[in-house]
This record gives structure tokens, sequence and C-alpha cells, in this order.
């Protein structure tokens, strides 16, 4: 019988038994080798797959598959400078979790494996800025953590890996789940109009390697007489209010923004209740759709709330 001890990247053979005619040897119990000192370093581990979310990544990955290998060390750096102590992880365990990382900061990681006498591979290195990524984008800029944002302006969803194919993208606001077709586009729009308040997003990028960013974005949107204006300029465009309501709405929305620039907010707030009246007046409801009505109705409401709030204080 022949136990062949297989070293990284070339052989070391290791012939423990011979039979030599004796059949005893086959029913003889089957001990593995014991490891032999050697200076050979191990294979590396293999197939390394990273889920990252707001603060934390998990690693996973096969191997090393040397019959000495003992443990694999996992070390992260951040431009050039080693960041914490290195972990080490056992044989026979292939996954290990890294935490307190900021989800804005690119990092190097390098695996290496040691055998029982030592001996460190060569190692892999994994670099976060080629793992799956996404951004939040309103109006042309990236939408950070905590940021805020008009709800007139466009919110897109937009992702991209550097080394690697997306194979699945989306992202979940309020009850609603926006995915992408890798195969056909790289962003989406996301609509906001009306929906003034606070939101936590939830993206989930996967590229076809297997790593996933998981990750949460907080935002705020906002409303202001200016954004419902543009608003307003929007819906005459697509058709969604048209004629008469129009002016009535723009004469609104200029006499509240009077009264606020002369510190009258109560009389600001008594134009965006008039507002709300133009847009329920059932003689011209057929200038207007019910979607544009909903819209400006609930960005008027949240200023009027706004101002009682701050004239309260």
């Amino acid at each position: 019988m022949v136990y062949m001890l297989f070293k990284g990247s070339g052989y070391l053979f290791n012939f423990d038994k011979f039979t030599f005619g004796d059949p005893s040897v086959f029913s003889a119990p089957i001990s593995p080798p014991a490891p032999i000192y050697d200076n050979i370093p191990p294979g590396d581990v293999e197939h390394v797959q990273v889920i990252r979310s707001n603060d934390s990544m998990k690693l996973f990955w096969e191997g090393p598959y040397d019959i000495d290998a003992q443990k694999v060390e996992i070390s992260i750096s951040s431009n050039g400078q080693r960041i914490g102590d290195a972990i080490y992880v056992n044989r026979g365990v292939q996954t290990a979790d890294i935490t307190g990382v900021k989800a804005d900061t690119d990092y190097e990681i390098q695996i290496k494996a040691i055998d029982f006498s030592g001996n460190m591979s060569k190692g892999i290195t994994v670099l976060t800025e080629n793992l799956p990524k996404f951004s939040l984008i309103a109006n042309g800029n990236a939408l950070k953590d905590g940021g805020s944002f008009d709800d007139c302006m466009p919110l897109t969803f937009k992702v991209w890996d550097n080394s690697s194919s997306i194979v699945s993208a989306k992202i979940v606001v309020g009850d609603k789940v926006y995915a992408i077709d890798p195969n056909v586009q790289q962003s989406i729009e996301i609509d906001m109009t009306g929906m003034v308040g606070n939101w936590t997003a939830y993206a989930t990028v996967a590229d076809i390697g297997g790593n996933v960013i998981e990750n949460t974005i907080q935002f705020k949107v906002t409303t202001s007489i200016d954004s419902m204006r543009s608003l307003i300029t929007r819906f005459a465009n697509s058709k969604d209010i048209k004629g008469a309501m129009i002016p009535q709405l723009l004469n609104a929305l200029d006499q509240a923004k009077h009264q606020l620039d002369i510190k009258r907010p109560d009389h600001a707030i008594k134009h965006l209740q008039d507002f709300i009246k133009h847009l329920n007046n059932a003689a011209l409801s057929h200038n207007l759709t019910d979607y544009a009505k909903s819209v400006l109705t609930n960005d008027a409401q949240a200023l009027i709330s706004i101002w009682q709030s701050n004239s309260t204080k």
C-alpha cells in the first residue's frame, strides 16, 4: 500500500507500506501518515468569495488541500497600512468574518496558508475595489448615507464590477423592489416624487464569481416651493396637469413663497391650503391626473406640517 503526500505545486512522495506478499496488510488499521517536516510551501486557498455589508465582510474559500496544511492567515490593509491583527483560521474551516470595516473604504485582503512545518504559501490578494459596487445618485451626485434630496430630483440606482460580470442587482425602498437586468442595463431610475420623509434602502449586488455586496443606506426625501414648481413643470410637459389648473397652482405657490420671504409662515400655510383646494376643485378635475394630484397634495401637506412645527418653536 502506498501513501502519497501532495505538497504545493510539486509532489513529495512518502512510500509508507509494502505488502511483500503479506495479505494482512490489507486488513490492518489504516492511519494516515504523520506529517513530516519539510521546507515546501503549501498551496494557496482557491475560489475566494466575499460577501460585504456596511461594516463587515464574510469570506469563503476552498482548500488548502495539502495533507499537512494547518491553518490560514488573513490580514487586511488599506492604503498600504495594516489594519488590526491577523486572523487565523484552523484547517477544516473555510470561512472568516472581518468586522469594523467602513462601507466607503476599499481594502486589500491577503490570504496565506500555513503548514505543519510553518511554511507559508505565496498568498493571494483580494482587492475590494474589484468587488460588486453600487451607488445611489440624486441629481447627478452620489447620495451618501444620511443624505437628502428634493423629490423633484431623479434618483438613480447604478451598479458595476471592475473585474467581473454582474449577475443580479436589486434595491428595496419601502415595500418596492427595483431590480436591474445586468444583461441590458447598468442602472435604473427610482421615482421618489411625493414620497417626502425618511427612507432606508437595502441593496444587493452579486457577480459571477459569487461575490456579493449587501448594504443599506438611509436618506431623506424633502420638498420645497421650488421643488413643487419643478414638479408642476414636469407634469405640464407630461400632460398630467393642463389648462387653468396650472396658473392657479403656480400663483398659490408664488403667494406662499412671498409670505415666507416676509417672515409670515402662517399666511404661507394658508396659501398652501388654497393650493390643496385647487387640486380638489371638481370643476377642474379633468385637468389633473390622480398621480399628479397625489404627489402635489403630499408635498403641500409635508410643507404645511414643517412650517407649523417651526412656528411653534
